[in-house]
């Protein structure tokens, strides 16, 4: 039977913990490891009074579990149960800081629809009722006909980072397109606050009288939580200056700016109407108005043309809080875990030296109210470039690894012939895919054969894959990815494991197997044969090992979501 050294701290070793207690010699632990790295650890044990104490006071501490000097097991003990002078321990691995603060941030947007339109309600100067906004397929703002249009009636799309979160706008991209009949029809790019408080332009084309057409590409902006497109007939609005009666009136408007014989205007207040400008002098302007008006009812120019006479519009928009030109997962797994740490600093560890990089562009994400584990399970899910399947797990030292599932893990080389399971029918050698072209029409790609794996199993099983895509070429990279994903029936179930060789003979004490490593089945009928063989070697998805008792047991690996992968992969590159 292992002995093991069971010691409390109140913090992490790295930290400068404490040592609270050695329960060495009182207690045989328990303990597991999963693809999040060390999973938990129980145990019990009798404990005199002034340790009841103890433990009724204190909620949280560091176990620590080693053998030889090296460690075996260490996390978080969040549970100590206290009855009669009996203590029973639960603790779970570091990986469990990360679902203690929620995740709130914006990456990146290239989704049209999340810009919306700004009502009058937001911004004082905003008035969406006047222009025909539209956010599919394009960001696009028009004038409308016979509206009042102005520098106090603008057309406005906004896109915000959510409310709390940890990352502000620095870049923009995007192509515009602009047609204003005059120089005075202004398109723009403004940057607010999070309270719709406007900050600075940072982007403006006039009208020229025909299309205009180019780029933005703005970087490394002074950080802000909102954009804000614009356009509008930069001419001032105003106000009536005089409260009148219906009837031919002659009033003193505040500015008399633009207002000429001829001119129609768009009169505010309770009763607002149209009213067409019969005569003038430099400082009044006479109308004959249907109802009467305050003084400081407003005056707006009306927009005589048609709508989408004038228009902004803009395509390819995407908007970052990295200054990355790509962004990658790996950037947002650091982010969480300095997040993370900023809070709790005892119970992270913030070196990145095993964060690796998935070049697996993401182009919309959006997080918010999430817990940074949870946003790693679906990073993970995202593989890599060649299809490999990832992984977060945390171990020594509180170290996470990010990176392709199995790499880190060691070679475990097994003398018996374990009990496992592997069924046929999860096994698939040939596939084609179905797709709706974009005629509406049912399709079927060609069928794609694994000829080895045909062989090797004496059976063609044929899956038939649905593809949603009206694109056959995706439909085909589907279909090939689908059949990848069945070619092997794999191994599942609970493996007892009665003895750990290298490759060279030795043996090795079972509770150094974990999560992440390969087993590799070389006794009974299968004789010597080597990691790479899918048929007699499987990675760990999880490991149980009771010290009392001196047993083992694995759990195979599932097999790779390289579909869900792909498809997950392909929605962020739409």
């Amino acid at each position: 039977m292992q002995h093991f050294s069971v010691l409390i701290f109140d913090l992490p070793t790295s930290k400068g913990g404490r040592l609270l207690a050695d329960y060495s010699s009182r207690c045989q632990p328990v303990f597991t490891t999963s693809e999040k790295g060390f999973e938990t650890c129980t145990f019990e044990l009798s404990i005199a009074e002034d340790e009841q104490l103890f433990w009724y006071r204190r909620r949280l501490a560091w176990l620590r579990i080693e053998a030889f000097g090296l460690v075996v097991w260490e996390g978080q003990i969040r549970e100590p149960n206290v009855s009669r002078r009996y203590l029973s321990v639960t603790a779970y691995g570091s990986a469990i800081s990360y679902t203690d603060i929620p995740y709130t941030a914006l990456w990146s947007s290239t989704r049209y629809s999340d810009w919306q339109p700004v009502t009058r309600q937001m911004v004082n100067s905003r008035n969406d009722t006047r222009y025909s906004i539209d956010t599919t397929d394009r960001l696009y703002i028009a004038a409308n006909g016979g509206d009042g249009i102005d520098s106090s009636n603008i057309g406005s799309l906004y896109l915000k980072t959510p409310d709390g979160g940890s990352k502000p706008i620095i870049a923009i991209t995007a192509d515009y397109e602009v047609l204003g009949k005059t120089n005075i029809w202004t398109a723009s790019l403004s940057r607010f606050d999070a309270n719709f408080n406007f900050l600075s332009t940072i982007w403006t084309v006039t009208g020229t009288g025909a299309v205009a057409t180019g780029n933005i590409n703005l970087s490394g902006l002074t950080p802000c939580d909102m954009l804000m497109f614009n356009f509008y007939l930069n001419r001032p609005s105003t106000t009536l200056g005089t409260t009148i009666i219906a009837g031919t009136r002659t009033v003193t408007p505040g500015s008399m700016t633009g207002i000429v014989v001829g001119s129609k205007l768009s009169i505010g207040g309770a009763n607002p109407e149209e009213v067409t400008v019969t005569a003038i002098t430099g400082t009044t302007f006479t109308a004959i108005f249907q109802y009467a008006h305050a003084n400081t009812d407003g005056v707006s120019f009306i927009w005589e043309g048609e709508t989408d006479d004038c228009y902004l519009k803009l395509t390819n928009v995407r908007v970052k809080t990295t200054s990355s030109t790509n962004l990658y997962p790996d950037e947002i797994i650091r982010d969480m875990i300095a997040a993370t740490a900023a809070l709790n600093p005892n119970w992270c560890n913030t070196n990145a030296m095993l964060i690796s990089s998935s070049a697996i562009e993401m182009r919309d994400v959006l997080y918010e109210d999430q817990y940074p584990l949870d946003i790693a399970d679906q990073l993970i899910g995202l593989g890599d470039t060649t299809g490999n399947s990832w992984e977060f797990a945390v171990w020594e030292d509180m170290q996470v690894t990010y990176g392709r599932r199995g790499v880190r893990g060691r070679i475990w080389y097994v003398d018996q012939t374990p009990e496992i399971s592997r069924a046929l029918d999860r096994l698939y050698n040939s596939a084609y895919a179905t797709y709706t072209d974009s005629a509406g029409i049912v399709r079927r790609t060609a069928i794609s054969t694994n000829a080895g794996n045909v062989a090797a199993y004496g059976i063609t099983r044929r899956a038939a894959v649905q593809a949603d895509t009206d694109n056959s070429v995706v439909a085909g990279q589907i279909r090939d990815t689908a059949l990848g994903d069945t070619l092997d029936a794999g191994a599942y179930g609970d493996v007892p494991i009665m003895g750990l060789f290298d490759i060279y003979g030795s043996y090795y004490p079972l509770w150094m197997c974990r999560a992440g490593d390969t087993v590799v089945m070389r006794g009974g009928p299968f004789g010597y044969t080597s990691a790479s063989d899918k048929s007699r070697a499987f990675i760990i998805a999880a490991t149980s090992y009771d010290a009392a008792s001196g047993e083992l047991h694995v759990s195979p690996e599932a097999r790779g979501p390289r579909l869900a992968g792909y498809e997950a992969r392909r929605q962020l590159v739409k």
